[in-house]
């Protein structure tokens, strides 16, 4: 063992240390890129969630501006037929009944869509509203998730009693309106229920911007994962070229004795 050493020398052993210290760097650089690697993965998941939400945000958008649009437009041709005049017949009377019962229910469809999603509950229900209570000028606070949830009971209640479905268990309702009263406290309602659609749009208009900030700054962080991973993958390259490099001079000066 002392005669190998002694033929090594002071250089050999040299030699030999600094090999080793060139591959511990490589091995050391090499765990860095795993972990830069890891990162990368996660980061990318968080940016696909991300997007994922985003799609769904625009989605979510253009569903509430399109209901929002056709029901105005069905409000307004309703109104301009001049449908409330008694002498109309029993079938134009029929229809307009369809066509209110047909926005209320779209819009109970909407506010479905919306609210059985986790991720916009987990968001909009933190949020508080000061609202206006449908036929009164009190105002109360209230979360988005209940707002919409009295909403769509309420629209419930009126789809019921344009489509003659279930009488007795809304006698309050087929007591209170008449066959007038009725279509104008339906018109209301509707009204109600587009101007929080619209708050409902800009708020979603607020995620998708927020979402689409998340995106350009994960993207960035992705550059910048890979960008690092890269200079540390070179790194243990000439590190393990060095490491190398000294172990081919350390045999050469064996060979050579």
């Amino acid at each position: 063992m002392r005669r190998k050493i002694k033929m090594l020398g002071p250089y050999g052993i040299f030699l030999i240390i600094i090999a080793g210290i060139f591959q511990l760097t490589a091995l050391s650089l090499d765990q860095a890129v795993i972990q830069f690697e890891d990162k990368y993965r996660e980061t990318q998941d968080i940016n696909l969630k991300n997007s994922q939400e985003q799609e769904f945000a625009l989605e979510t958008n253009r569903k509430i501006g399109q209901n929002i649009e056709t029901a105005s437009f069905q409000l307004f041709v309703l109104s301009s037929l001049g449908l409330n005049d008694e002498s109309i017949s029993s079938n134009l009377k029929e229809s307009k009944d369809f066509f209110y019962a047909d926005i209320l229910m779209r819009q109970m469809m909407l506010i479905n869509d919306v609210f059985t999603d986790d991720n916009n509950r987990s968001r909009l229900c933190k949020k508080i509203w000061t609202v206006k209570e449908l036929g009164k000028e009190d105002n109360k606070k209230v979360n988005i998730c209940d707002h919409f949830e009295e909403i769509r009971t309420t629209n419930l209640d009126f789809y019921t009693l344009l489509r003659g479905l279930k009488p007795g268990k809304h006698a309050v309702l087929n007591e209170k309106f008449d066959e007038k009263t009725k279509y104008v406290a339906t018109q209301v309602a509707i009204q109600y229920n587009e101007y929080y659609f619209n708050d409902l749009l800009n708020i979603f208009g607020e995620i998708e911007s927020e979402l689409f900030e998340n995106i350009n700054k994960t993207n960035l962080e992705l550059y910048d994962i890979n960008q690092k991973k890269q200079i540390f993958l070179l790194f243990s390259m000439i590190s393990q070229l060095l490491s190398f490099l000294f172990l081919l001079i350390l045999f050469r000066r064996i060979l050579s004795k």
